[in-house]
């Protein structure tokens, strides 16, 4: 009997004992019940495969392995350590279905959301239990210990009750990634059976809720929110965004909501964040504006002419910055720019702001309105 058949056997088996469990395992929250909603990028594996259910998106083997892991989790008496597994088991179901993309100069599956998009594929990268090695044999110790006491609460930013000093956010602009979406992924895993610390979280992505990346929704939505936080931090209080876009007009959009939201922006910070390769260059970023935001105090007014003069010159020294880096990287024997034509008009953006939102009334237009 070759090799290729008792291949052909085992699989057989395990697609026939899935068949004969699938309700059972979803009945008991193991497996995935739920249908695919249709949306921007959950219409990608119903439009190209006709996979109408989550549990779809997995072949036999994968649904039989992690029925038994979720079965297996579920007998955790000990609440905090079956909340960690759920953790785990999110990460193994990201590089364990059949979105996740074949890796041949590794010969390994790769990851579901490698580009937070849910892309099928023709053939895929399917791992076997001892290839997950890497996820469940990691050793926590000593790597995650944090001291001190945190409240969690998941809530619309601009429902923000409680006071703070500094405000940490990466908001959603433009093309948006649609992450009430894709986090329905996960959702339809866990939603039945969460361990004890996430049973009072809404397993729904409330879709109707989220802040759609473009238009006047987008605008109102964006400053209630960063309104709500200007107005529960302290007159010497941060708000720190982190934002990546090359569109001119979602930079304009961004100095209305920041207005809007009594904001100004104190600081541009312009961090290299991505993995350099030759798909990445010419047009792609590099990298991610850190804006440093305080509320703004003063009332100040200036002339659209004088502004732009101001503006001019702010982008010229962001560029020449940058452009020096460049150049000092290269006499220390770089081959390529830490940033390209992309990341300098960003920073070019982000520049702009720091002189727009300082000013409260520009040629007597209140700003803020």
């Amino acid at each position: 009997m070759s090799i290729a058949s008792i291949c052909d056997g085992v699989e057989e088996r395990i697609a026939s004992e899935v068949a004969d469990k699938l309700t059972d395992w979803q009945t008991s929250g193991f497996l995935p019940d739920m249908a695919i909603e249709s949306g921007d990028k959950t219409d990608e594996p119903r439009r190209t495969r006709g996979w109408t259910h989550w549990h779809h998106l997995f072949n036999p083997r994968q649904l039989q392995m992690f029925a038994y892991l979720m079965e297996e989790c579920a007998k955790v008496q000990d609440e905090r350590i079956r909340a960690a597994l759920t953790f785990i088991v999110g990460k193994a179901l990201n590089r364990g279905s059949r979105l996740c993309q074949w890796q041949p100069h590794r010969a390994i599956a790769g990851h579901v959301f490698y580009n937070q998009a849910l892309n099928t594929f023709y053939n895929y990268g399917c791992r076997a239990f001892s290839y997950f090695d890497n996820i469940f044999g990691e050793d926590f110790s000593g790597r995650y210990s944090k001291r001190g006491s945190a409240i969690i609460k998941a809530q619309p930013a601009s429902q923000i009750k409680d006071p703070a000093d500094i405000f940490i956010t990466d908001p959603p602009y433009a093309d948006a990634v649609n992450y009430h979406e894709i986090t329905e992924f996960f959702i339809a895993w866990f939603r039945k059976n969460p361990p004890e610390p996430f049973r009072s979280w809404t397993w729904d992505s409330r879709r109707p809720l989220a802040i759609k990346g473009d238009g006047e929704d987008f605008r109102d939505g964006m400053v209630a929110a960063y309104k709500a936080m200007a107005d529960h931090m302290p007159d010497n209080g941060l708000q720190i965004v982190m934002f990546t876009h090359q569109d001119a007009g979602v930079w304009a959009d961004m100095a209305q909501i920041f207005w809007g939201a009594g904001l100004r922006v104190m600081a541009a910070w312009y961090i290299a964040t991505e993995t350099t390769s030759e798909l990445k260059k010419g047009g792609y970023v590099q990298g991610t504006v850190v804006l440093v935001l305080r509320k703004r105090i003063e009332a100040e007014r200036g002339y659209k002419d004088e502004i732009v003069q101001e503006v001019k010159a702010e982008v010229a020294h962001q560029i020449d910055t940058m452009v020096g880096l460049n150049q000092t990287l290269r006499g220390h024997g770089r081959v390529e720019n830490l940033f390209e034509d992309a990341d300098l008009q960003m920073a070019g953006y982000a520049a702009a702001l720091r002189v727009l939102t300082r000013y409260a009334v520009i040629d007597g237009v209140d700003m803020t309105k």
